[in-house]
């Protein structure tokens, strides 16, 4: 680990932008990495940006810069509980905020927005982003200026762009799939028979939130509309505004035992 001088963990906090239960990437590495702490007799509580009270200034702050959702509210309404854990455990920019100078931090790291922008400029230049500064100063001061004790990326690739575009280092704590759980259906034809899917049809997917700020769907919904040839699922919290296009099939609170079916 990053982290040089280790302390006894007894208690441990986990921040992340939905619960734990939740369909999600982020938030599924992290029930696995509480449950193996538990393991070891170790006290872990999790909260999330759900959790945040939604005040007059919370509201208004939030809608001139979102990103202050993530970076300083997450850690202004628990600043009080922090000094009651031995460590406290954010993901990407979401608790950033911390003073890692108090508080022992480890960051989970699952992506950079810098080097995914910067993918994105080559593939279109010149490309105007919504929102797109304030993410990357939240990610930098994040990285930066409140370096956490330890990283953990979760993938080779993470490792090396953590590397290359800030300079810091970090173990990789792969977030690997479980091909006990997502492995092939033998009802595929009859799920595809459900959604109205030929075999023939070729199908694309996004699971995840619906939300354009964070993960800048305006280039998903372009897609969409662009190749009418494909069938698009859609396993999204709310429902999108293209659900109605004839390509497009919304499929709304799918769990996580679920989630097999889409990918079958």
């Amino acid at each position: 680990m990053t982290d040089r001088n280790p302390l006894p963990l007894r208690k441990v906090l986990i921040i992340s932008n939905l619960p734990l239960n939740a369909v999600s990437g982020i938030e599924r590495f992290c029930s696995y990495l509480k449950a193996a702490l538990e393991e070891h007799a170790i006290e872990v509580d999790a909260v999330s940006l759900t959790d945040i009270p939604p005040s007059i200034p919370f509201r208004l702050s939030t809608r001139v810069l979102p990103v202050l959702r993530e970076y300083y509210w997450s850690v202004h309404w628990l600043k009080k509980r922090l000094p009651a854990y031995d460590l406290v455990i954010t993901n990407n920019y979401t608790g950033g905020g911390i003073n890692t100078r108090r508080h022992r931090v480890l960051n989970i790291t699952h992506g950079l927005y810098k080097a995914g922008l910067e993918r994105l400029r080559q593939v279109e230049p010149g490309s105007r982003i919504p929102g797109c500064n304030q993410i990357r100063a939240a990610e930098f001061l994040s990285k930066k200026k409140n370096r956490p004790a330890t990283i953990l990326t979760v993938s080779s690739q993470v490792h090396d762009e953590l590397r290359l575009h800030y300079g810091l280092a970090s173990d990789v704590l792969l977030n690997a799939v479980d091909t006990g759980h997502f492995r092939p259906l033998p009802e595929r034809e009859e799920l595809r028979r459900q959604q109205m899917i030929r075999p023939s049809d070729l199908v694309g997917i996004y699971a995840g939130r619906w939300n354009f700020f964070e993960k800048k769907l305006q280039y998903l919904v372009k897609l969409i509309r662009r190749r009418r040839d494909i069938t698009w699922l859609l396993a999204t919290d709310q429902r999108p505004e293209i659900a109605d296009l004839a390509n497009v099939r919304w499929l709304q609170d799918v769990d996580y035992a679920q989630m097999p079916m889409m990918y079958s």
